[in-house]
């Protein structure tokens, strides 16, 4: 809806879609539960680390067969690779590993939910749009 291409009267809204947003949701939540409440002797280091893993992992069995390790290995992807992955999956996992703990699981779920909208946000002025 934000990116303004359903501008019919009718929605039309897919089933697989429904289905993947509701696993999004119940994994991010569970992402907050565990970071939370779960696993608090855990070092934030050693969290961060296991949630990168099994996201890692989980992006690759899923796309497995679409990668062609031909197209992606040159030194402008890897470069580009590192920078994507300490600014956005690094820092990010790292700082709710340390946060979540200290200010807890309610706080923490209401402070995400400004995640989207400064996303939104910030790319519009990024990209220059209005």
């Amino acid at each position: 809806m934000a990116s303004g291409i359903i501008h019919q009267a009718a929605w039309l809204f897919s089933v697989k879609g429904g289905i993947l947003v509701l696993a999004a949701s119940l994994t991010y939540a569970a992402y907050i539960v565990a970071n939370g409440r779960m696993i608090k002797n855990v070092h934030w280091q050693a969290k961060s680390t296991l949630i990168m893993i099994g996201s890692a992992l989980t992006i690759f069995l899923i796309n497995s067969r679409s990668i062609n390790p031909h197209l992606y290995l040159s030194s402008d992807f890897i470069l580009w690779a590192l920078f994507f992955a300490i600014l956005g999956t690094i820092i990010p996992t790292s700082l709710f590993a340390v946060s979540i703990p200290r200010i807890g699981t309610g706080l923490s779920s209401i402070l995400m939910t400004i995640e989207l909208p400064v996303a939104i946000i910030c790319a519009s002025v990024v990209l220059k749009k209005n």
